[in-house]
């Protein structure tokens, strides 16, 4: 994944609809696959709405499943008494995907097993009826998500189906206990958010990118724009007396120099900057009161950087002081 949002904002972007969507439909239709008997159309209902079933094939055949009358018996036999050890978890997932074969789950050409599309719906409905262990497995998203992040999900060359959706949520179990991940995703059912993550990882180049998530490079945009009106009452300074003391100046120094770091607009930027200057009052706007009088040679030539410094936050320092910060090359 090649997205551009800071780290900060990761959470924010990654993979939002794919985690909405299993925060949505999966506790429905786990209610539905771990009641007891099954009740079907029930599990058609919420199952049909899971994106995870919902590419074009795989919704096909999980219609057929649950069209037929020994998908019941076929769940309850996957679900029921689900046990803790996973060599004998993946045993169990191996025996429904071989049950699926018969309800909907052969290639219609070859009349094998299609084996991701079974191993798909054991681990959507195993995701949905144990959320803390199992996470929908598509063999590539979680093979590509495992090689981004260096990790080892099963040794030997030819896993069954069964051992490979047990490893994924093993994996996705040892992201979620990291501290990154739960500092970012805090909330919610952790083996959920990051399968919804991983539907996304085998994007190329962000082509597959969460709608919400801002273009490279990152930028944030802000409302502006709107009329307001603001009523604000302030001590005047005097245009006239800036306009003095340019005069004054330019007759004395007609490259007006900045009094701090000497750096002039003209000799800069040519004919654009002839005459331009910032005056600095050297007395502070707030030490002023009403009838109070300033000449010209109260006002000092800076340049717009050096009349930054002089005002950095509350304070108003002396010429003298901010020309001893200066860093000469």
């Amino acid at each position: 994944m090649e997205w551009a949002i800071p780290k900060t904002q990761l959470a924010t972007h990654l993979g939002n609809d794919e985690i909405s969507d299993r925060i949505r439909c999966y506790p429905a239709f786990g209610r539905a696959l771990t009641q007891v008997p099954v009740d079907m159309a029930e599990v058609e209902e919420t199952g049909k709405v899971c994106w995870a079933l919902g590419e074009r094939f795989d919704a096909i055949r999980f219609g057929e499943f649950v069209a037929s009358p020994d998908s019941a018996d076929a769940i309850t036999s996957l679900v029921s008494e689900f046990p803790s050890e996973d060599a004998e978890a993946a045993q169990r997932i191996n025996a429904f995907m071989q049950k699926c074969k018969a309800l909907g789950y052969q290639d219609r050409k070859t009349k094998n097993l299609n084996a991701s599309s079974a191993g798909l719906l054991a681990s959507t409905i195993l995701t949905a009826a144990f959320p803390t262990r199992f996470v929908d497995f598509r063999q590539t998203r979680w093979k590509e998500l495992a090689e981004e992040l260096s990790y080892t999900m099963l040794d030997g060359e030819r896993p069954t189906y069964g051992e490979m959706i047990v490893a994924a949520g093993r994996f996705a179990q040892n992201i979620c206990a990291t501290e990154a991940f739960q500092e970012a995703w805090p909330d919610g059912e952790p083996l959920w958010t990051i399968a919804g993550i991983c539907w996304h990882a085998n994007s190329e180049a962000g082509a597959d990118r969460p709608k919400d998530a801002p273009l490279y490079p990152y930028e944030e945009d802000f409302d502006e724009g709107a009329m307001a009106l603001r009523a604000h009452l302030i001590r005047e300074r005097s245009t006239s007396v800036v306009r003095k003391a340019k005069e004054m100046w330019k007759a004395s120094d007609p490259l007006l120099r900045c009094d701090v770091c000497g750096f002039s607009f003209v000799e800069a930027y040519g004919e654009h900057g002839e005459g331009y200057i910032e005056a600095h009052h050297t007395k502070p706007i707030h030490t002023l009161k009403a009838g109070s009088r300033t000449k010209p040679s109260d006002l000092a030539k800076v340049c717009a950087n050096c009349h930054r410094m002089i005002h950095v936050g509350n304070q108003c320092l002396e010429i003298a002081e901010v020309r001893s910060l200066l860093r000469q090359p």
